[in-house]
């Protein structure tokens, strides 16, 4: 890789004179990089952290295992990602201390990947566990597991940005203000890239409890804005073209939007949910000026 290769996802492909492969997934990393000892018969020993390791859940009901001694006290966050890379694997995450007790624990069984921090003690062994939710395993069963002295971020508040703009986010995740093992927000000021190579942004979060996992921001062209706290139909009436980060607080939460519009336009109305990282399961509703369900090609 060239010394200035951007980090993130790379697309790759095989190609002989009988054609070529599917497109495979590289990820370029920034940190310490271990391949998994598939020949060992006990947990794989992590000499520092942070630290990413390339792992494979090869056989049928395989449990990879990897131990570590916290260098202090504070959060520590584990992120696999099977997902990001193709990989079939839908992982179960497992934390245990030196006499075998459960610390933490997470399980992707919707195929979004594993992110999870729990609080570690100075001096104290930990061992991380990976394995499929089913039990299943085969050569394409890889993942990368990172395992990093910092909070989790899960979200962030705006989602998106302009490039060359500076502009204040929200970040949500675990121990991002206290260091704790609690879901909690703090606020940072982040400036995304004036030539952005690719169409996302990676940003670690700077903390006094270390840096947290990366979050990934979309790098749009549209005028970006954040939900606004008031739910006024003239609080909430877009200028189009127009990008907004909103968030579903409740159970059955509904967020709703008014833009204007003439006979014979032509709009897209994207929502994206799972491209930054979100669980939501998103429904979106066209209503006309009568409230009345309208017609879209969906």
């Amino acid at each position: 890789m060239p010394a200035g290769f951007p980090p993130g996802v790379v697309h790759w492909q095989a190609a002989n004179a009988n054609g070529a492969t599917q497109r495979g997934r590289f990820v370029v990393g920034t940190g310490s990089e271990l391949l998994e000892v598939q020949t060992r018969k006990s947990p794989q020993e992590l000499p520092t952290l942070p630290v990413t390791i390339s792992g494979r859940i090869q056989n049928i009901e395989e449990v990879d295992r990897y131990r570590f001694i916290a260098a202090r006290t504070g959060p520590i966050t584990c992120r696999v990602a099977a997902k990001e890379i193709g990989s079939p694997l839908n992982a179960v995450v497992e934390v245990r201390n030196a006499s075998g007790r459960l610390v933490a624990d997470a399980a992707d069984t919707s195929g979004r990947d594993v992110l999870l921090t729990f609080a570690a003690n100075k001096g104290a062994e930990y061992t991380v566990s990976v394995y499929d939710v089913d039990f299943r395993g085969n050569r394409a069963f890889v993942y990368r597991l990172n395992v990093i002295p910092g909070p989790g971020v899960l979200a962030a508040i705006p989602s998106a940005g302009n490039p060359g703009e500076t502009k204040a986010v929200e970040f949500i995740g675990y121990g991002v203000a206290t260091g704790g093992a609690q879901l909690e927000s703090v606020m940072k000021t982040v400036t995304f890239p004036a030539k952005p190579s690719i169409d996302d942004f990676r940003y670690s979060l700077q903390t006094a409890w270390g840096t947290a996992s990366p979050y990934v921001f979309l790098i749009s062209d549209l005028p970006e804005s954040v939900e606004p706290a008031s739910t006024a139909a003239s609080d909430r009436k877009l200028a189009i073209p127009a990008a907004v980060t909103g968030t579903i607080e409740e159970r059955y939460g509904i967020d709703r939007y008014l833009v204007s519009g003439k006979k014979g336009d032509v709009w897209t109305i994207a929502c994206e949910a799972d491209r930054i990282g979100s669980p939501l399961d998103v429904s979106v509703t066209i209503l006309d000026a009568d409230g009345k369900i309208g017609r879209a090609h969906v």
